[in-house]
């Protein structure tokens, strides 16, 4: 019993074993049968064909499209990726470039920017840079492109847009209008195309606002309050100091005196 066991073990140890060798030998066979994907990106066509095929594949165009870099009729991609081992046989699918799409830059410049924007998407271009400045031309109206009209680009390329923010508002200082009647005031206020609001009685304007000397926009408005004229104050004399008395004629000397005496009845009656 024991000399059968010992022949079942070592029959099970060789079955094992040529098991072992025959899946070992299965898979350099099957290995043997395999071949490393070529790159072929970035090559002229024909030569990719030749590469493959010299490798043991084949090759089949998946599709062809545009490509801003790569020139007509090289390769975009390809799958299976470079480098992959598959069996001999298999195909390779690869992308074939048609080369840059030019287009020609339509003209943009004195359209209204959103109208500007669907006019470059209509020729297959994008917005670039944009910058804006104050200019006598309307408001959101291009005033300047790049490329210009007419220039050739590729397609899905940028358009760059200079626009106008309008014309820089001018600023007036206010005038001093206290004092003023409303016709007078209406002069003053005039150049500057600013207008005159008031409230109360009176005959002439007693405040504003904004104050004189402020910086008011053009077309602006002041706010007036009528009043009646306000009396002219007369400083007073400062503390301390007496009036100079009248020069005296010199000695010895007739007509100066006369002279003299005649300026000073002049300066006495007022």
């Amino acid at each position: 019993m024991k000399k059968i066991f010992q022949i079942a073990l070592v029959a099970f140890v060789f079955l094992g074993l040529a098991i072992v060798s025959a899946f070992i030998t299965m898979k350099a066979v099957t290995w043997s049968r395999t071949v490393a994907v070529p790159d072929v990106r970035d090559m002229n066509l024909p030569v990719a064909i030749n590469l493959i095929r010299n490798a043991g594949l084949n090759i089949k165009v998946e599709r062809e499209e545009h490509h801003p870099t790569v020139p007509q009729n090289y390769i975009i991609g390809q799958n299976p990726a470079p480098g992959e081992r598959v069996k001999s046989g298999r195909d390779v699918m690869v992308v074939v470039s048609l080369g840059s799409q030019a287009v020609t830059v339509p003209q943009v410049t004195g359209e209204v920017f959103r109208l500007a924007q669907v006019t470059l998407r209509q020729a297959g271009l994008n917005l670039g840079e944009l910058a804006r400045v104050n200019s006598p031309s309307p408001v959101e109206t291009v005033i300047l492109q790049s490329p210009p009209q007419g220039a050739v680009a590729q397609k899905d390329s940028a358009v760059d847009m200079l626009v106008s923010d309008g014309a820089r508002g001018i600023r007036y200082v206010t005038p001093d209008l206290r004092g003023m009647t409303l016709p007078q005031a209406g002069d003053a206020v005039r150049p500057m195309g600013g207008k005159v609001l008031f409230y109360g009685k009176g005959a002439v304007i007693a405040s504003q606002q904004p104050k004189a000397g402020f910086r008011l926009p053009a077309n602006g408005q002041i706010i007036v309050a009528l009043g009646a004229p306000q009396p002219v104050k007369t400083p007073a004399p400062k503390a301390g100091k007496a009036p100079a008395p009248p020069q005296k004629p010199a000695a010895g000397n007739q007509s100066s005196g006369a002279a003299g005496r005649k300026a000073g009845g002049a300066t006495q009656g007022f």
